[in-house]
């Protein structure tokens, strides 16, 4: 029987090229997924030059098992859940897949507003009349393969300079959300601490606590340093 939904990855690589889990000049791992809505493949990924942000978008799909999430209708890129992958903190729009997850009363939750941009793709799709409606247990389990098979891609340490303390702390956090789904899955259900844990971890605003943001906002630098030494110690112990 068909899925109304399912969700792969099928492929994982370093912006070289390279499947190497010991090459560390990147700080961000790029792959192609399978993103099947209602029995149609809507990644993109058939395209040759289409490809995803995948440790960037591991811990984003983690994040959206507790919690509601929505496409910025402004501008997706930033907060997309499948980021480009062309900068570890942040994303160009040329190639991003996002797309609404609403968690129902009833241990379910309900998939629609999908939005696809990428190289195959002339203007942006936002596939409006697509809505899916699954078990959370369904779902989670589903990102949770995504996202160990992610993980055991990635080395402790990669990148050069700041990128590589932003990839560092974005694998600690991943790791950690693969620790909270497996702990909902076990019991069964979503509860409050859960929910503030999965909204303690900046996965989709890594760049709002990065040293650009201080560019933006430079009265608030010394707070941004804060959140910085607050979460590395939080998810590094340091």
């Amino acid at each position: 029987m068909e899925k109304a939904f399912d969700l792969r990855l099928l492929d994982q690589y370093w912006v070289n090229g390279s499947r190497d889990t010991n090459f560390t000049d990147d700080p961000t791992s790029h792959g192609k997924i399978a993103l099947i809505v209602n029995g149609e493949d809507i990644s993109g990924c058939d395209d040759g030059h289409t490809d995803y942000g995948i440790n960037q978008a591991a811990p984003r799909l983690l994040q959206t098992v507790v919690l509601d999430h929505a496409p910025d209708p402004e501008d997706v890129s930033d907060t997309a859940i499948f980021p480009h992958g062309c900068w570890i903190l942040s994303s160009c729009p040329n190639c991003v897949i996002d797309f609404s997850v609403s968690h129902l009363k009833s241990d379910e939750v309900i998939l629609s507003q999908f939005v696809v941009t990428g190289a195959g793709v002339r203007r942006s799709l936002r596939l409006s009349s697509r809505a899916v409606r699954l078990p959370l247990t369904e779902y989670a389990q589903m990102v949770l393969t995504f996202a160990e098979q992610a993980l055991s891609f990635l080395p402790p340490r990669a990148g050069a300079d700041e990128e590589a303390e932003y990839y560092e702390l974005l694998r600690a956090m991943h790791v950690k959300l693969i620790a909270l789904v497996r702990k909902y899955l076990v019991k069964g259900k979503v509860t409050r601490a859960m929910r503030r844990e999965a909204q303690s971890y900046p996965v989709f605003t890594l760049y709002d606590i990065g040293p650009w943001a201080a560019l933006r906002k430079p009265s608030g630098l010394r707070r941004l340093s804060d959140r910085i030494v607050g979460l590395r110690k939080r998810c590094l112990g340091r």
